[in-house]
């Protein structure tokens, strides 16, 4: 069969060549040389682009090499570096490797590989020991048992003419820069005889022609009382605070003096009238700082202001209640989002620091799709205030219909330990996207209260395994003791044992930290059986062995000591690690 050309399969080959070669160097260079760094980084930078083109990937282990969809994309040559043949000679049957693997487990998964290279007959481990300690969350695989030839791969989970007009800015230039300049200059020329007399006119020191419509000071410079330093300084600085003055907030400024000062209703009305005009105008211009200070301002009025007539007060708590419309919330944070508002963060906080909690999910819905680091950062503080103000606002973002809100308020309660939703976390478990009851597991975990924990049990049968796994963890955490009936009865079920590895473990181990010396006798049996016609497979027994390392007692420990003598390696390995203290 002639080897494919898609992108995917030739992306496999090179990156599957490049496992080999790094295990080359892997087993050369000591762990502190640069050239090993140099290689885990170009390993893990491949597979990560490799997650471009394949959301995970299945690869088939057969003596001929590995096969990707029943191609071949990394035959055997040399078997004694090929990695391949190491996986076939230890009866790995299939792997199967996601999203996250290149973090850490690639070069974990590499390492054992070598590792296990170098392993003799009377070494206590080999490579299915070596893999079943890693307890890997991103590379999956399957080990065959004795009469297996093949195994299955489960399915993966599945942005003119005129002159031109000088700007502010070029003035403001010529006016603080060259000012200084022109005058040092002036009083050097002043001591030259006649120099000056035989330039022609207007062009100052620097010879640059000077632009229509600025004074030119070397024009003014034949007196011998020409400005001095200090002068020129305190000229320079007036300049400066005459420009760096916020014109919008001296208007709106007096604006609200004479609203305060004239008690007169016509007048009052007609400066509502001229602020509710200039709020949207504001908005648009991008001045978010006399935004603020326009409606920090009218709630001071509101408080303070003398006789203000019912209508007058509506008008103006309109103005305040600006950002506690949704609409108004969304236009904004889109405006800064595609940064046609271009705004400083302290800016930004500001308005910000108006919105009500009534726009909570408005704020979560724009969190999830922000690519603007800083407006995202300031949203997540804005949020964290809203929270603090009003909790209840976080349940109604839990009953919204779009689910990135739910997400992130779920995130909210997990990160929070938010109490007072708990019948709308319940109202979740039986939502149909499997994304939010995955987040829904988390959130319900961090508020224990007999609730939320019941919630947690019945999610423990939820049809996704990784939901069940995290229920069940989160039940241990909490210890909670009503998952106990449950739970001992998929610990003694064998439809547990044909699920996942991590899903029986974590099973498993909740068992043994929630039933303590009560589950010892169970688990012992699954550890030792005493029937050889009833064998129970090594994983399993292994499972138990880490369920009885969180069972502080001498029968437990004893049932350990006991396994550490079994012909199983995995059985023994797990016992000496739950000895050890490491059943966690």
């Amino acid at each position: 069969m002639a080897p494919s050309t898609t992108t995917e399969a030739t992306a496999l080959r090179a990156l599957l060549h490049s496992w080999e070669k790094g295990l080359r160097t892997l087993s050369i260079y000591l762990p502190n040389n640069p050239v090993r760094q140099l290689t885990i980084d170009a390993l893990q930078e491949g597979l990560s682009w490799v997650w471009k083109l394949l959301p995970e990937f299945t690869l088939t282990v057969s003596e001929a090499g590995l096969e990707w969809k029943s191609e071949i994309v990394l035959p055997v040559e040399n078997k004694s570096e090929s990695l391949a043949w190491t996986l076939f000679q230890d009866g790995i049957t299939w792997m199967v490797f996601s999203p996250g693997a290149e973090k850490e487990e690639i070069v974990t998964f590499l390492t054992l590989i070598q590792r296990a290279r170098t392993l003799t007959d009377e070494d206590e481990e080999d490579l299915r020991t070596l893999l079943w300690s890693a307890d890997f969350q991103f590379i999956r695989y399957k080990v065959a048992e004795l009469g297996e030839i093949d195994g299955e791969p489960i399915e993966g989970t599945p942005a003119s003419d005129r002159a031109p007009k000088l700007s502010p800015d070029k003035v403001r230039g010529l006016l603080l820069g060259d000012t200084a300049a022109q005058g040092e200059d002036s009083q050097e020329d002043s001591q030259e005889d006649g120099q000056e007399e035989g330039q022609e006119g207007g062009d100052g020191q620097s010879g640059a022609p000077v632009p229509k419509g600025v004074v030119n000071l070397a024009e003014y410079e034949s007196t011998l009382y020409f400005l001095d330093e200090p002068e020129i300084d305190y000229l320079r600085d007036e300049v400066r605070r005459e420009y760096e003055q916020n014109l919008n907030e001296n208007v709106l400024s007096m604006l609200f003096d004479i609203f305060e000062e004239q008690p007169d209703a016509e007048a009052r009305a007609e400066i509502i009238s001229i602020l509710s005009e200039l709020l949207p105008h504001l908005l648009n211009a991008g001045d978010l700082h006399s935004v603020a200070y326009l409606i920090s301002e009218t709630q001071v009025v509101l408080s303070g202001a003398e006789e203000v007539l019912p209508e007058h007060r509506r008008l103006l708590e309109g103005l305040t209640m600006t950002f506690s419309r949704p609409e108004a919330v969304e236009q904004l944070i889109e405006a800064l989002e595609a940064a046609t508002i271009e705004a400083s963060i302290d800016e930004t906080e500001q308005v910000f620091a108006h919105m009500t909690p009534d726009v909570l999910s408005t704020v979560l819905k724009w969190h999830g799709h922000l690519s603007n680091e800083d407006v995202r950062q300031t949203l997540e503080r804005t949020a964290d205030r809203m929270v603090e103000e009003s909790p209840a606002a976080v349940g109604v973002a839990l009953e919204s219909s779009e689910r990135v809100v739910v997400i992130q308020a779920l995130r909210l309660v997990k990160e929070g330990g938010l109490e007072g939703v708990e019948d709308q976390l319940v109202g979740l478990v039986g939502h149909d996207d499997v994304g939010i009851r995955n987040v829904l597991v988390r959130a319900l975990a961090a508020v224990p209260t007999s609730q939320t924990m019941k919630a947690l049990v019945t999610l423990m049968e939820d049809t996704d395994p990784e939901v069940r796994t995290a229920a069940v963890r989160g039940l241990a955490m909490r210890r909670y003791r009503g998952a106990l009936p449950l739970l001992e009865k998929f610990v003694l079920d064998k439809q547990l044992r044909s699920r996942d590895l991590t899903e029986r473990r974590a099973f498993f181990q909740a068992y043994g930290t929630i039933a303590g010396e009560s589950g010892v006798s169970n688990l012992r049996e699954i550890l030792l059986p005493k029937a050889f016609w009833r064998p129970v497979d090594s994983d399993t027994r292994a499972c138990a062995a880490m369920a009885l390392g969180h069972v502080s007692s001498q029968s437990a420990r004893g049932a350990l000591q006991r396994a550490t003598k079994a012909r199983d390696r995995i059985v023994r390995s797990a016992a000496m690690r739950a000895l050890q203290g490491n059943g966690q």
